[in-house]
Formats: structure tokens, C-alpha cells, sequence
């Protein structure tokens, strides 16, 4: 099995690079070769571009995002950004982590890709 771990670390004006990142784990986690395990870090800015000007989780980011975890990814929320504790209880399965996760997370990934 392969560890797949994509970082989103895209500026939240750049939903577009949010966006790929997304489709590329729905991708990965649809082919039929192997069983992958993915993990999906969503460092500072870049969960401002899942969330409305107030804060909230968009409810297309919510669905992609539910959608992973329960498809078998696991996500993290970098915790210095003000809404990863929100989010990550309006994803069920998802968490916060810290530089240490993500740390431990590349170390032990196959595959790391950035967005």
C-alpha cells in the first residue's frame, strides 16, 4: 500500500489550486490499481478558501471534504489558522494538527504533493 500525503497550502484567493486538490484525492482514491493511503493537510490560509467571508465551511467544500473521509482519507487543519476547530467539527473524521503532524505525516508518506 502506498502513502499518498497532499499538502494544500494555496492562498485562499487561489480556490482554484484548493479545487485540484480536491480532485486529484477524489482521483487518487477512485483508481483501481491499488489501495492508497491518503492524507490530506490543509495548512494556514489556504481553509480560508473553503469558507465564506464569515467563516463558515461552504457547504460544496463540506460535501468534497466529508466525502474523502469517508472514502477513507485522513484530513487535518493546521491549528494555527482561527477555523480549523470549526471545520474540523463540521467534517466528521477530520482533525486539528500541528507542524509535528504534518512533520510525521511526510515522513512517513510515499508521495507528497503541494498545492
Amino acid at each position: 500500500m502506498q502513502s499518498v500525503l497532499i499538502i494544500v497550502n494555496a492562498p485562499a484567493c487561489a480556490g482554484e489550486g484548493i479545487a485540484n486538490a480536491l480532485q486529484l484525492a477524489t482521483a487518487i482514491l477512485h483508481q483501481q490499481r491499488e489501495t492508497v493511503n491518503l492524507r490530506l493537510y490543509f495548512m494556514s490560509g489556504s481553509l480560508a478558501g473553503c469558507c465564506d467571508a464569515q467563516g463558515n465551511m461552504l457547504a460544496s467544500a463540506q460535501v468534497s471534504l466529508q466525502d474523502l473521509v469517508r472514502q477513507g482519507a485522513q484530513l487535518l487543519f493546521c491549528s494555527t489558522h482561527a477555523q480549523a476547530t470549526l471545520s474540523a467539527a463540521r467534517v466528521h473524521g477530520a482533525g486539528v494538527g500541528s507542524l509535528a503532524s504534518l512533520a510525521e505525516w511526510t515522513l512517513a508518506a510515499d508521495k507528497v504533493v503541494c498545492f
